[in-house]
């Protein structure tokens, strides 16, 4: 009896040892976290395009080649360095 209990152990397959059915379940929550990403990014995708067609000319005034830094800052900013220089670094901050 003990031999055919070893016998019917080792016929399994691997979809039925506990390391097959470990291995299913961390696979399935992985495809369903990355469906779940997919499913927000294209969520995400909509709606900006959306915002672009209610609103052109907010996405035509930020693109690169434009002045975006007369759309960011204010007269009474302050700053350190060049009034005119090349790279703006601009952080939001909140406490």
């Amino acid at each position: 009896m003990a031999n055919e209990d070893k016998k019917a152990k080792r016929l399994k397959k691997w979809h039925q040892k506990w390391w097959g059915i470990i291995f299913l379940l961390l696979l399935s929550m992985g495809l369903l976290y990355i469906g779940t990403f997919i499913y927000q990014f294209i969520i995400l995708v909509e709606a900006q395009a959306q915002i672009n067609l209610q609103n052109p000319d907010f996405s035509s005034s930020v693109s690169i080649g434009t002045d975006s830094r007369s759309f960011i800052e204010t007269k009474d900013d302050p700053f350190l360095g060049q009034e005119k220089a090349d790279i703006v670094i601009v952080e939001f901050s909140d406490f």
